[in-house]
């Protein structure tokens, strides 16, 4: 185990929802702490979906809730959420946005005085930050050990092993756009098909029973929307899984999909590299960042990973701290279903194993890098000097 005891901060944000950002944060700050960093926790949960925690997290939460504050502070959180920090020393944004440009009216607080230095999880927002007044530096979403371990637990749900399994995970929202993926598998697959969608999602209130009542109808009308009498089967699972839970049913997808209109990250794509699994995505953001990131380190463009073109209109009030109109992304549902077919084809007639098993090792390799010591090291002697 590496040790971090040179190391210490504060960090401000969301660690037990089912979302991206806490699923990061959790990643990279457990081996920090089991190394001895000096970690206080500020824990700010985003939505009302929580994750169930392991005896682990229970622990750490509880006991770094009472640790002093550190050298840095680190606020993974919305801009206008950060707090300055309590001991002079640099203060920290780390955050993200899935729009083609910053909100406006984000800019204000992210550029405002509270913080030093921003921090954001993919390039391609980096560089909608080129000319700002901040220090701004990528962290980039690594895989858990549990993950790379291979720990999972019992099969979670039954898919029969003739079927080709698409599989899509998120919230039931307009900006993960699942209904898009639904839309194209019913429109180019039939029950003649041996093929099954996958549909993993919740949403904002997970345990909720009309909430997931009404996702259920939302799936059954898109379903009669596509004019046919033959559609192939679909499973929706709206269970709130432990993150062992998820990567055993990541396992059973035999290509994943993603037509989200923007992430900051697309956590599940990258496990899916690491499983050697298919993935189809909107070619935009993290999605784009993660393959141009996969093609510069192997000096390949693996043809298990296919980009759908998209097209970018204004919408009003996205949802959550969308209250603008901002400009997003919408995949060709064309291109999404060509796609799918290409890949379903690809593994009967030339399924491509030993490259699939290469995509797997070298993403393992890649992303399994956390850069957190990394900044935090360039960060701290700035930290000293300036509470010298």
């Amino acid at each position: 185990m590496k040790d971090y005891s040179n190391l210490s901060f504060t960090w401000n944000g969301d660690l037990t929802s089912v979302s991206g950002t806490a699923q990061q944060a959790r990643n990279m700050l457990r081996p920090l702490i089991e190394g001895g960093a000096h970690v206080r926790l500020e824990h700010m949960p985003i939505n009302r979906a929580q994750e169930p925690m392991n005896e682990w997290w229970n622990n750490t939460l509880n006991t770094c809730r009472q640790v002093s504050p550190g050298l840095i502070r680190i606020n993974s959180v919305h801009p206008s959420q950060g707090k300055p920090n309590p001991t002079g020393g640099p203060t920290v944004l780390f955050t993200h946005w899935e729009t083609n440009e910053p909100p406006k009216q984000w800019r204000e607080k992210m550029f405002s005085d509270t913080y030093d230095e921003i921090w954001v999880p993919n390039s391609l927002l980096a560089k909608q930050l080129d000319g700002c007044n901040k220090k701004v530096r990528v962290l980039p979403y690594s895989l858990d050990e549990n993950f790379l371990n291979g720990k999972t637990i019992a099969d979670v749900h039954s898919v029969s092993e003739q079927s080709f399994v698409f599989g899509t995970t998120g919230t039931w929202d307009n900006r993960k756009n699942l209904s898009d993926t639904i839309i194209a598998y019913f429109g180019e697959f039939s029950s003649i098909d041996k093929v099954v969608l996958v549909i993993k999602t919740n949403g904002q209130n997970a345990i909720d029973v009309n909430e997931r009542k009404k996702i259920s109808n939302m799936v059954q009308a898109i379903k009669k929307s596509i004019n046919r009498s033959d559609h192939p089967p679909i499973i929706l699972v709206q269970d709130v899984f432990r993150q062992e839970a998820m990567d055993s049913l990541i396992r059973k997808f035999s290509c994943f999909v993603s037509s989200s209109r923007g992430d900051a990250r697309n956590i599940t794509m990258v496990k899916a590299m690491a499983r050697g699994i298919p993935c189809i995505f909107t070619d935009c953001l993290a999605s784009k960042d993660i393959v141009d990131r996969y093609a510069k380190e192997t000096h390949t463009n693996p043809r298990f990973l296919q980009g759908v073109n998209y097209f970018i209109e204004p919408v009003m009030q996205m949802g959550n701290y969308y209250t603008g109109i901002d400009r997003w992304t919408k995949p060709s549902c064309d291109q999404l279903m060509f796609a799918m077919r290409n890949v379903y084809t690809d593994h009967f007639t030339d399924p491509g194993v030993q490259d699939r098993a290469i995509m797997a090792k070298e993403s393992r390799k890649i992303f399994s890098k956390s850069v957190l010591p990394n900044l935090l090291e360039e960060a701290q002697p700035f930290a000293v000097q300036r509470l010298a």
